[in-house]
């Protein structure tokens, strides 16, 4: 039966926003159900965006091909879900108050998420130590 892990997804920022440079970062969950890796997937994603208020959004997709049409599309989100404008395109923070479904609709119109699933063969053994981005600190964040 094969495993699927939650990776936490690194990334390095470059003085202008932040780019994802390791897909297979720290194990959140090792789980033999897509199910659950998937709702582990959604709540660490939720719970990153949470823990990045401080951080300006557009930074995550700077560099995005279709950048303009992601702005537009968070600026109608901003106005219809939180009664908001963005008064400046290249300073977007989360709102005060946001609900987890919020979140995942926010991190789908901005196309990003701070985790992967990776699904390994049936009886490949996954050691989580092997994946510690933490030994990178101050090089690669992870949210």
């Amino acid at each position: 039966m094969p495993q699927y892990a939650v990776h936490k997804i690194g990334f390095f920022y470059t003085d202008d926003s932040f780019e994802k440079v390791n897909e297979k970062g720290s194990i959140v969950l090792l789980t033999d159900s897509l199910a659950k890796a998937r709702q582990a997937k959604e709540d660490a994603d939720v719970e990153s965006l949470m823990n990045i208020r401080e951080i300006n959004l557009n930074e995550f997709f700077l560099d995005h091909p279709k950048q303009h049409e992601v702005y537009k599309s968070l600026e109608i989100f901003y106005k219809e879900e939180f009664q908001l404008d963005i008064e400046r395109r290249y300073s977007i923070f989360l709102p005060p108050e946001i609900s987890s479904a919020q979140a995942v609709e926010l991190l789908s119109l901005m196309d990003l998420s701070f985790h992967n699933i990776i699904e390994y063969a049936d009886g490949e053994e996954v050691n989580m130590e092997e994946f510690d981005l933490d030994k990178y600190e101050g090089e690669i964040s992870q949210f």
